[in-house]
C-alpha cells in the first residue's frame, strides 16, 4: 500500500543499518524518497535491523544522529 501513496509534504529521518537482512532496505529507501518531500538518511555501518539492541557503539551512533537532528 505504501508504494501507491501520494507525496507527503513532510520530512523524514531514516536511521538504517547497512547489515540489515530483515527487510529490503535499499528498495525501501527508494520508496521513502519518492513518497516524502524530504528524506534524510543516516547509515549505521554494520548495523542490523533492530539497532537499539546492538552493541553499545551502535547505540551511541544512533543517539548521536538523533541528538543532532533534534538540535537542528
Amino acid at each position: 500500500k505504501i508504494e501507491n501513496v501520494q507525496v507527503i509534504p513532510k520530512k523524514m529521518l531514516v536511521i538504517q543499518g547497512t547489515a540489515d537482512t530483515t527487510v529490503e532496505w535499499k528498495h525501501n529507501i527508494g520508496v521513502l524518497k519518492r513518497i516524502f518531500q524530504e528524506v534524510k538518511i543516516a547509515y549505521i555501518n554494520e548495523g542490523k535491523h533492530h539497532l537499539v539492541n546492538e552493541y553499545q557503539s551502535t547505540r551511541e551512533s544512533i543517539f548521536n544522529v538523533l541528538l543532532t537532528e533534534l538540535g537542528e
